[in-house]
């Protein structure tokens, strides 16, 4: 099961999210259905500066990736 695959934004393409890649976690939240939900939560959620942990699937491999909010 994954998040859903959605095309990085600046902060995921600075940190390597390729627009193929699909997100699998987002600071261990797996229950993001839409990309705006993921949005909100992390503009309303984390503080500015925070790290957050993301998991995708690339070419069936999984890759972690630290994601700073702002």
């Amino acid at each position: 099961e994954h998040v859903g695959q959605f095309a990085p934004h600046d902060i995921a393409k600075k940190a390597g999210v390729l627009k193929e890649d699909i997100l699998i976690s987002f600071n261990g939240r797996t229950d993001f259905q839409r990309e705006s939900d993921l949005l909100a939560y992390a503009l309303n959620e984390i503080p500015i500066g925070t790290k957050v942990p993301a998991k995708f699937l690339r070419n069936g491999e999984k890759i972690n990736v630290a994601l700073e909010t702002r």
